[in-house]
């Protein structure tokens, strides 16, 4: 198959995203896999891979002159319609609403083409307030006029359907994994982190990037109170972000600073490292706004490396079913204490649990198995 991807993301910049990896994991399954980059300053053309090298994504890069985002959406239903018909494109898997994608489903239909939009977010809740309405609009149009809807969540089913979509084309794609053997022993600069040696701390992990709502503000306002309960307890945080001066302006404040460390952007390949040397992973964001539908990637990397989750009880985790019997304890009413000693006690069981569970559902060759399928289907 000829497969494109269109999104809204800088390729090359942003760090490594659901749609590099099953773009990469396309193409070494022997397909021909394009992409349209976004925010370049001149035409380009380039073979890239990112998460495998062995893969080979073909990214095409249409200048935006320094113009942004207003110049891609005049110019992307050209782009679009060209490349569909140029390289004679089976079918495109789309992943944004405001920017391209009205574009990406007018150019398609006129030829014919299959798309498939896969549904990760609550896309007008992640834009600033007065683009949210407008981002709304898009996003009801999109629903309603694309052939199929890949969510990753019941939750995120049931917002689309809100929003027009057709029930009968909208279905559950899990978001998936790597399931390479966790690392043992692995060492990294975690080494002396906390300042002290001969002390076995028990470390919580935060990884990922750091946005305005990512929920670590609350939990760092707890952390005082938490270490007089556990007082070994530790926050690494593995990432950067746009919260991070406020989070270190928070933790110096709160005389954190040998408790609570931030490495910032660490390599893709280090984060199941940084994960691996942890006891249990947390997932603080809120159960409301732009993180109450979703299912963030973050839990999988946690529970692929055998570590139990401790997490806000979102409606994207909680519809999904997990639970303890998955590795995953909810800190409802805002107990992080409760929720944090209680997959602490029961880390060893609870990580078990939380890597069978990723096993059996979020295997990338079941997941890409199950994406060529649905691409295969719209196709005949």
């Amino acid at each position: 198959m000829n497969i494109l991807f269109v999104h809204e993301i800088k390729w090359m910049r942003d760090p490594i995203w659901e749609m590099h990896t099953l773009s990469e994991l396309l193409s070494l399954r022997g397909h021909n896999v394009y992409a349209i980059d976004y925010g370049a300053t001149h035409y380009q053309e380039l073979d890239i891979a990112r998460v495998y090298p062995d893969a080979r994504v073909h990214l095409i890069r249409p200048p935006s002159w320094g113009l942004g985002r207003p110049m891609h959406s005049l110019i992307y239903n050209y782009v679009i319609y060209t490349i569909l018909k140029s390289r004679k494109i089976d079918a495109v898997i789309l992943y944004s609403a405001p920017t391209n994608g009205w574009q990406t489903i007018l150019a398609a239909k006129r030829l014919g083409i299959p798309v498939i939009f896969r549904s990760i977010d609550v896309l007008h809740k992640l834009v600033v307030k007065p683009l949210a309405i407008p981002t709304k609009l898009a996003e009801r149009w999109v629903y309603r006029h694309v052939d199929r809807i890949l969510t990753i969540t019941p939750a995120l089913s049931r917002y689309v359907v809100s929003l027009g979509a057709n029930p009968d084309k909208v279905g559950i794609l899990p978001l998936g994994i790597a399931l390479d053997p966790p690392p043992d022993n692995a060492k990294l600069k975690s080494d002396g982190l906390w300042g002290k040696t001969g002390i076995i701390f028990q470390t919580m992990v935060f990884a990922g990037t750091l946005p305005p709502f990512s929920g670590l503000d609350t939990l760092l306002e707890q952390m005082p109170a938490l270490i007089a309960r556990i007082p070994n307890l530790r926050l690494l945080i593995v990432g950067d972000g746009i919260q991070r001066p406020k989070l270190e302006k928070q933790i110096k404040e709160l005389g954190l600073g040998e408790c609570v460390k931030i490495t910032g952007m660490v390599p893709h390949e280090d984060v199941p490292k940084w994960i691996a040397q942890a006891d249990i992973g947390v997932l603080t964001f809120p159960a409301e706004g732009a993180t109450r539908d979703i299912f963030p990637t973050k839990v999988l990397q946690y529970m692929a490396q055998g570590k139990p989750v401790v997490a806000n009880p979102l409606p994207g985790l909680v519809d999904f079913g997990l639970g303890e019997e998955q590795g995953v304890v909810y800190a409802r009413d805002g107990d992080w204490a409760s929720a944090i000693l209680n997959a602490l006690v029961n880390r060893r069981v609870f990580g078990e649990k939380a890597r069978g569970y990723v096993e059996r559902e979020h295997g990338y060759d079941r997941i890409v198995s199950r994406l060529e399928g649905e691409l295969e289907a719209l196709i005949k």
